[in-house]
């Protein structure tokens, strides 16, 4: 349960700055587009936490590095509502994702360690969602009862703070993978390039229309700032469901097949997303079935992977160095593209991104059954 709190806390920390941006935005005097740099320096920081922790999980015990993980992530969320300039919060930001960056890989590595993916590896991610679906509404909250996103912010240190306790109580699993070595096992380098790839277009995709979702309905006609808020929580609530029934699903069907099927879901409701979004009931209902397309991905491919890659420290770090690359460029894309060229650049770069994504799971997998036929 402990890892599954930390992982929930990480979602609570990751996904509350989208529905602050407008918060912080007037704090700062920013513009749209200049504010999208959070996103960048969060990404950034989870970038150097991650390539960090893959040697510290092969060094250290797992349950100490996703200690200091939350306490630096609770400690900088408590930092955010207290930066009145953009300089400011961009450097609490990239403290705050180094902390997520601890935690992603020691939680990743512990659970492939421990129960070797599947549907342990869904529940872990599904935590994760479930904490984000309450950042929005945690943020919402926060400003209807005290006008402000101090509050808020609170509630992510708190939450962080409780697995802490926890953690302490007992040492982590040993790795298993130290006859290996603390590098790439041999021959599975361009495989570990591919899941690089397809991990930076997958992350950056969920994490740009996440954040972005809000002024996408905007951008669709949602006038009502409540109404952009719950669209944004409805997606994160699809994406939340998602995960949870991924988790008895992974019990029946393989992983390649989930992550087969996903692709499809997600590619269709961005297509219709792109083509009729202007339609109330196409923007609602895409970004629902959207969310729940893309929200197995992560722990399928993680769960792929382990069948051909050992998860040693490096290959999940760099995994995840792809993924914090993805979150550092799309994000910040997405937001000048919607400045732009509007609405239609979210659905337009989520459905390159899904197509691209697919395209490197199946590049993985080729290679990946070619190495065993041989």
């Amino acid at each position: 349960m402990s890892y599954l709190g930390a992982f929930g806390a990480m979602g609570v920390a990751t996904l509350v700055l989208g529905p602050s941006l407008a918060t912080l935005r007037a704090h700062t005097g920013s513009s749209t587009a200049t504010i999208g740099v959070l996103f960048t320096a969060s990404s950034l920081g989870y970038l150097v936490g991650v390539i960090l922790c893959g040697q510290l999980v092969a060094r250290r015990d797992v349950h100490r590095v996703m200690q200091v993980g939350l306490l630096i992530m609770g400690a900088a969320a408590l930092c955010v509502p207290r930066g009145n300039s953009l300089a400011v919060l961009v450097v609490v930001e990239v403290v705050l994702g180094f902390g997520t960056g601890l935690i992603e890989i020691a939680a990743n590595s512990v659970v492939l360690w421990r129960f070797g993916g599947g549907a342990s590896m869904n529940a872990l991610h599904a935590a994760f969602a479930i904490g984000a679906t309450a950042a929005p509404l945690i943020v919402g909250r926060s400003l209807a009862w005290t006008d402000g996103i101090d509050s808020a912010y609170l509630a992510v240190a708190l939450v962080a703070f409780v697995p802490v306790v926890v953690l302490g109580r007992r040492l982590g699993p040993a790795n298993p993978h130290e006859a290996i070595g603390r590098g790439i096992p041999p021959g599975c380098r361009a495989m570990t390039a591919l899941g690089a790839a397809w991990f930076g277009v997958y992350v950056g995709v969920e994490i740009g229309f996440a954040g972005w979702v809000y002024e996408y309905a905007r951008h669709r006609g949602v006038r009502s700032t409540q109404e952009a808020t719950l669209l944004g929580a409805v997606f994160l609530g699809s994406f939340a469901i998602g995960r949870i029934a991924g988790v008895p699903i992974a019990r029946r069907v393989s992983p390649a097949r989930m992550l087969a099927g996903d692709h499809l879901i997600a590619a269709g409701a961005a297509t219709a997303l792109l083509v009729g979004g202007d339609n109330r009931l196409v923007l609602w209902a895409g970004t629902v079935v959207f969310a729940f397309g893309i929200a197995s991905m992560f722990p399928s491919m993680l769960s792929v992977s382990e069948t051909a890659v050992p998860a040693t420290g490096t290959v999940t770090s760099l995994y995840l160095v792809g993924s914090g690359l993805g979150a550092m460029a799309l994000p910040w894309a997405i937001g000048a593209l919607l400045e732009a060229q509007g609405a239609v650049a979210l659905p337009a770069v989520a459905l390159a991104g899904v197509i691209a994504a697919a395209g490197t799971a199946i590049a993985f997998v080729l290679r990946a059954r070619s190495l065993v036929s041989r």
